[in-house]
């Protein structure tokens, strides 16, 4: 695979399955808007059940302290959040849930471990 963000997603993921086992099972990968730009029919359907775009890329659903869970979006060293995914941002903010865009696998992991130190 040679997309980076998925390259350090993954990096992420397989070092979450390692290290914090108990945990690996709260990662939920959302994956509503690539699908759609791959397959135009199928992202109208999705849409219909309520897909929405700029959604970040990963969600640890795991309350901890005044957060409901810990979204996280992946980029490459120079990707940037677009209009919509600022928006998510600003939405996870008002719900109460913590976000992180990462850039590293080292960004994703301290993003992570700084969560789950929460009192």
């Amino acid at each position: 695979m040679k997309h980076p963000e998925a390259q350090i997603q993954m990096a992420f993921i397989k070092w979450v399955a390692l290290q914090h086992p108990k945990f690996y099972d709260f990662f939920i990968r959302v994956d509503f808007g690539f699908s759609g730009m791959l397959n135009p029919i199928r992202g109208k359907i999705f849409k219909k059940l309520g897909a929405k775009p700029g959604v970040a890329d990963v969600l640890f659903m795991w309350h901890k302290k005044d957060f409901g869970g810990l979204w996280l979006e992946f980029k490459s060293s120079n990707g940037k959040q677009s209009p919509v995914q600022k928006r998510f941002e600003e939405l996870c903010h008002e719900a109460k849930y913590d976000y992180h865009l990462v850039k590293s696998v080292d960004e994703a992991i301290i993003a992570f471990n700084r969560y789950i130190e929460l009192p």
